[in-house]
């Protein structure tokens, strides 16, 4: 199995909606070609803020296919589901679309679960798959944390840890830090990439930090870092979407800023 180049910038693309609420695959192509156009390598569909929690299957089909035709870079693609029948489906065609690796979600709605449950049902994805997978922990969300047993004991390639503390960079081949706010303090601590959900519309800003990371110029980062966090601080943490869907639709013509409910924008 080819390993993929996660290091680095990822970059977790919005979902546009027509004025039908229907996924509009034309500005999508156009968002795609927009990051690929700054830099951007690397990106995570059908993640949280793809709004997966409000889209059907066959519009997350969708989401793959455009992405496929539109971008030449590395595309990671998420199964999270509240079904681990629905996630093995979705990681077959994900597979037969031509995603680089899989995101793999706990089961979301049904808090505290057994953990002896939990680290079946992430075994049961990763063995159902030849493409690396990435351990998505969102605790928030889940209520259902992955902790340093479950990656010790189930294969894994990576793991997009958005709970912030760091504690499981020693226990994973690769930890991709879920936050954008703290990057240069998760890569001082051992991780190897970051997703970043506001570099949908200031991509560039993102490719410089990651460029500043790999040659080691932690002074100039802080500063980057310090800048982007100056960006965040204006954005509505509980409307993060639709602010970010707003921007895009003033930087690329004809992108709109729908959202679906229970958002609004």
């Amino acid at each position: 199995m080819e390993m993929p180049d996660v290091e680095g910038l990822i970059v977790p693309p919005t979902t546009p909606f027509d004025e039908s609420m229907l996924v509009d695959e034309r500005a999508l192509a156009a968002h795609l070609g927009f990051l690929g156009e700054h830099g951007v390598k690397r990106i995570l569909l059908n993640g949280t803020t793809a709004e997966f929690f409000s889209l059907m299957p066959e519009e997350r089909r969708s989401l793959l296919k455009v992405a496929r035709r539109n971008f030449d870079g590395l595309i990671l693609y998420n199964t999270a589901s509240d079904s681990l029948l629905q996630s093995l489906d979705t990681l077959k065609w994900a597979e037969a679309e031509g995603a680089d690796a899989i995101v793999a979600m706990l089961p979301y709605y049904y808090a505290d679960a057994p953990e002896e449950g939990l680290l079946d049902y992430l075994k049961t994805l990763s063995e159902s798959t030849n493409l690396p997978v990435i351990f998505y922990n969102f605790t928030k969300h889940t209520n259902n944390p992955i902790t340093r047993t479950m990656l010790k004991a189930v294969d894994h390639f990576a793991i997009k840890d958005s709970s912030g503390d760091f504690s499981l960079i020693g226990s994973t081949p690769c930890y991709l830090a879920g936050t954008s706010s703290r990057i240069l303090e998760a890569y001082k601590a051992g991780a190897k990439g970051f997703v970043s959900s506001i570099a949908n519309f200031i991509p560039e800003t993102y490719v410089r930090l990651e460029e500043l990371l790999k040659s080691g110029d932690f002074s100039r980062v802080e500063c980057l870092q310090n800048e982007i966090n100056t960006i965040r601080a204006k954005m509505t943490a509980s409307n993060e979407i639709a602010g970010i869907k707003k921007e895009l639709s003033r930087l690329i013509k004809g992108y709109p800023a729908r959202v679906r409910l229970p958002l609004v924008e």
